[in-house]
Protein backbone atom coordinates (compact mmCIF):
# COMPACT_ATOMS: atom_id res chain seq x y z
CA UNK A 1 0.00 0.00 0.00
CA UNK A 2 1.27 3.30 -0.90
CA UNK A 3 -0.59 6.53 0.97
CA UNK A 4 0.44 10.08 0.14
CA UNK A 5 -1.47 12.89 -1.17
CA UNK A 6 -3.41 13.66 -4.66
CA UNK A 7 -1.41 12.87 -7.60
CA UNK A 8 0.84 10.25 -5.74
CA UNK A 9 0.42 7.74 -8.14
CA UNK A 10 1.63 9.51 -10.97
CA UNK A 11 4.60 10.35 -9.17
CA UNK A 12 5.25 6.87 -8.23
CA UNK A 13 3.81 5.97 -11.94
CA UNK A 14 6.89 8.29 -13.35
CA UNK A 15 9.36 6.49 -11.02
CA UNK A 16 8.60 3.00 -11.98
CA UNK A 17 8.97 3.52 -15.14
CA UNK A 18 12.28 5.56 -14.64
CA UNK A 19 13.97 1.55 -14.05
CA UNK A 20 15.15 -0.69 -16.85
CA UNK A 21 12.87 -3.81 -16.29
CA UNK A 22 13.92 -5.81 -19.51
CA UNK A 23 16.20 -7.22 -16.69
CA UNK A 24 13.74 -9.01 -15.28
CA UNK A 25 13.44 -12.91 -15.93
CA UNK A 26 10.32 -14.16 -17.15
CA UNK A 27 9.01 -15.61 -14.02
CA UNK A 28 9.65 -12.88 -11.50
CA UNK A 29 6.84 -11.55 -9.64
CA UNK A 30 4.80 -8.80 -10.60
CA UNK A 31 2.94 -6.11 -8.35
CA UNK A 32 -0.60 -4.20 -9.75
CA UNK A 33 -0.36 -0.96 -8.37
CA UNK A 34 -4.13 0.60 -8.33
CA UNK A 35 -5.42 4.35 -6.68
CA UNK A 36 -8.90 2.31 -4.08
CA UNK A 37 -12.16 3.00 -6.09
CA UNK A 38 -14.06 5.95 -4.76
CA UNK A 39 -18.09 4.62 -4.16
CA UNK A 40 -19.56 7.89 -4.38
CA UNK A 41 -24.09 8.63 -4.36
CA UNK A 42 -25.89 10.29 -7.28
CA UNK A 43 -28.76 11.97 -5.20
CA UNK A 44 -31.87 12.03 -7.10
CA UNK A 45 -35.06 13.78 -6.47
CA UNK A 46 -36.20 14.12 -3.19
CA UNK A 47 -32.94 12.76 -1.56
CA UNK A 48 -31.13 15.10 0.22
CA UNK A 49 -27.43 14.77 1.97
CA UNK A 50 -27.39 13.05 5.15
CA UNK A 51 -25.88 10.56 7.67
CA UNK A 52 -27.73 8.30 5.78
CA UNK A 53 -25.45 8.36 2.68
CA UNK A 54 -22.27 7.11 4.69
CA UNK A 55 -24.46 4.23 5.94
CA UNK A 56 -25.37 3.72 2.23
CA UNK A 57 -22.27 3.48 1.47
CA UNK A 58 -21.31 1.51 3.98
CA UNK A 59 -23.60 -0.91 3.37
CA UNK A 60 -22.95 -1.41 -0.48
CA UNK A 61 -19.04 -1.82 0.79
CA UNK A 62 -20.42 -5.05 3.16
CA UNK A 63 -22.57 -6.59 0.55
CA UNK A 64 -25.20 -5.81 2.85
CA UNK A 65 -29.01 -5.57 0.86
CA UNK A 66 -30.85 -5.57 3.79
CA UNK A 67 -29.45 -2.89 5.83
CA UNK A 68 -32.50 -0.87 7.41
CA UNK A 69 -31.08 2.95 5.78
CA UNK A 70 -33.32 5.47 7.52
CA UNK A 71 -34.14 8.73 5.39
CA UNK A 72 -35.99 11.76 7.30
CA UNK A 73 -39.17 9.73 8.34
CA UNK A 74 -39.13 6.66 6.16
CA UNK A 75 -36.88 3.44 6.20
CA UNK A 76 -35.51 1.61 3.06
CA UNK A 77 -33.55 -1.65 2.37
CA UNK A 78 -30.13 -0.65 1.15
CA UNK A 79 -30.50 -2.42 -2.23
CA UNK A 80 -33.63 -0.37 -2.32
CA UNK A 81 -31.20 2.70 -2.66
CA UNK A 82 -27.93 0.53 -4.48
CA UNK A 83 -29.01 2.41 -8.05
CA UNK A 84 -27.89 5.69 -6.91
CA UNK A 85 -23.99 4.15 -6.27
CA UNK A 86 -21.59 5.33 -9.21
CA UNK A 87 -18.48 3.58 -8.05
CA UNK A 88 -15.41 5.95 -9.74
CA UNK A 89 -12.40 3.53 -10.38
CA UNK A 90 -9.06 4.26 -9.33
CA UNK A 91 -5.90 4.63 -11.62
CA UNK A 92 -3.48 2.13 -12.34
CA UNK A 93 -0.02 2.21 -12.72
CA UNK A 94 0.09 1.24 -16.79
Amino acid sequence: MICGPRGIIEQVKNRIKSYCWNLIEEDAISYLFKAYDKIKIELREGFKVGEWVSELKKAYKDNDENRIIKINDGEYLSKELFYMIKIEQGKNLE
